[in-house]
């Protein structure tokens, strides 16, 4: 094997190492998901960012938290899918294996020879439910509970860090050109993709990122010593004891991955040749699969159009029976609508009968009130004409007591005379009397009228927004009835003022003839 610059190797393992971080930094960047949270760790999302997650299928949401548990460390606990009528799960929900607790039926068995188990469950609340969107076809995230009420299992790296360390020591080194002499059967070999594949499938499978550091000291540590020594690695232990942190392992297990990387470089171009017809192959089918994908959108719309029918068949008998409905209920209200017009005819009749009973009424109560006033006046006259006799007895009995030598024929006629003024006074008396009667039977005729107006203003309130019509008649049958009213007050004035003067003629011719036997007398 020719001599190499280990300035050169180094130079072009940084390089290697360049071209590998871009190569992860754009996978990163091209990672299909929606969300902001690709640069965080899983153990770092919360709720905000797992409401932002956009799933495709069923299985991705559940290879999603199975992930994310193995991560967290916990243990997950599947709860039934909800499903609709077309077979697409609608919901799905999962939750920590600590979730509530432990059936207690089979605990106190007798025929039980087992130990029972240790409670684990403690009614843990963690749990994500998912929910299917129609709109958009995916599952989103409805709602997740981050926080456990127990303790989480730690990682243990232990188990595959000896197998990574071996795997990425002899990568590195082979790339480097150390511990192997088939340069001509690895020349022009993609190097820098191998060293990729085989430390991404590691991390990937080992879960452990960053583990190669060492390696990379180890490797920069045996390239100073490769320009003395330039047998292989594998074939000298003697260098074991210059290698910091080493293992006898890492030089003995060289030649499994060296003979894997020559098997690689030999299929390549087997797998290239083969790569073309799969390309060829794919083109065919992702064209078979546009026509079919055209197809299932036709059917789709065919489905849709006949959903629509049946739904617009729908709408129209609902229509129909509306229509019936309809018309029955118009039947019934033409009914009532007779109904109430022979109604609406017996209130124009009660109302007439009514306008009549109240002018009836309007017309006693006037000639009550008349009689009344009439009456008042001639209590007014009796009393002023009773003073006038008081005064005239005071006077007679002044001059009764002076002549007290008169004859008894004077006293007789004296007698006859007070007993006549008594008779007056016992007449003016029952005249009160009367006059009190009259006034009682008029405040009665005022509250029988005062009802039969507030009855009738109430009635004729009532029926007046009835129709119009009818408040034209009433009108008609009121300016009717105000002037029979007033004509009939005319004609009562006339006959009360004739009859009340001759009553007062009476009365002053009976005066007269009082005091001219008074005079006689005296």
């Amino acid at each position: 094997m020719e001599g190499v610059d280990p300035i050169e190797i180094v130079d072009e393992t940084q390089c290697v190492q360049d071209i590998m971080d871009d190569i992860v930094s754009e996978e990163k960047q091209n990672e299909g998901t929606s969300s902001n949270v690709i640069d965080k760790m899983l153990e770092d999302l919360v709720e905000n960012d797992m409401k932002k997650l956009i799933f495709k299928t069923p299985v991705e949401c559940e290879v999603f938290y199975f992930t994310y548990a193995k991560t967290v460390g916990f243990g997950v606990k599947r709860e039934a899918p909800r499903m609709n009528h077309h077979g697409i799960v609608t919901s799905l929900c999962f939750c920590c294996d600590c979730e509530g607790v432990r059936s207690e039926k089979d605990k106190n068995r007798e025929d039980k020879k087992r130990k029972p188990r240790d409670e684990t469950r403690c009614f843990c609340k963690a749990f994500i439910s998912m929910k299917y969107m129609k709109t958009t076809c995916q599952y989103i995230v409805k709602e997740f509970k981050k926080e456990h009420n127990h303790h989480l299992a730690t990682y243990h790296p232990h188990v595959d860090v000896d197998k990574l360390d071996d795997d990425t020591l002899m990568v590195t080194c082979f790339i480097a050109h150390i511990g192997f002499d088939c340069s001509e059967v690895l020349n022009n070999f993609i190097f820098c993709l191998l060293l990729y594949w085989l430390i991404a499938e590691n991390q990937a499978t080992n879960g452990c990122i960053g583990r190669d550091r060492d390696c990379h000291r180890r490797l920069a540590y045996g390239i100073t010593h490769l320009k003395v020594v330039r047998t292989p690695y594998y074939m000298c232990p003697e260098l074991l004891a210059d290698i910091p942190n080493g293992f006898i392992s890492h030089i003995w297990s060289f030649g499994m991955p060296l003979s894997f990387a020559v098997y690689i470089k030999l299929g390549t171009k087997f797998l290239s040749d083969e790569n073309m017809v799969l390309q060829s192959n794919v083109e065919d089918i992702s064209a078979a699969r546009a026509s079919v994908d055209r197809e299932l959108i036709e059917k789709k719309s065919l489905l849709e159009l006949g959903n629509t029918l049946g739904h617009l068949n729908e709408l129209v008998e609902s229509l129909k029976s509306n229509l019936d409905k309809v018309s029955c209920e118009r039947d019934h209200l033409q009914k009532e609508i007779m109904i109430l017009e022979g109604k609406v005819e017996t209130t124009y009749a009660l109302a007439n009968e009514n306008a009549a009973i109240a002018a009836e009424a309007q017309e006693i109560a006037e000639s009550r009130r008349v009689y009344a006033e009439e009456k008042e006046e001639e209590v007014k006259f009796l009393e002023e004409s009773r003073e006038e006799l008081e005064l005239e007895l005071h006077a007679l009995n002044h001059k009764m007591q002076n002549v007290e030598s008169t004859d008894a024929d004077v006293k007789r006629h004296l007698d006859e005379k007070a007993r006549n003024l008594q008779e007056a006074l016992k007449h003016i008396k029952i005249l009160e009397k009367d006059l009190a009667n009259k006034d009682t039977e008029i405040a009665q005729c005022k509250a029988h009228i005062l009802e039969l107006t507030v009855h009738a203003e109430a009635e004729a309130s009532e029926y007046k927004y009835k129709d119009s019509f009818f408040m034209f008649n009433f009108a008609e049958v009121h300016m009717l009835f105000s002037s029979v009213l007033f004509f009939v007050i005319c004609s009562l004035k006339l006959t009360l003022s004739r009859s009340w003067r001759q009553w007062l003629n009476r009365l002053k011719q009976k005066r007269h003839r009082a005091m001219r036997e008074f005079q006689q007398i005296n």
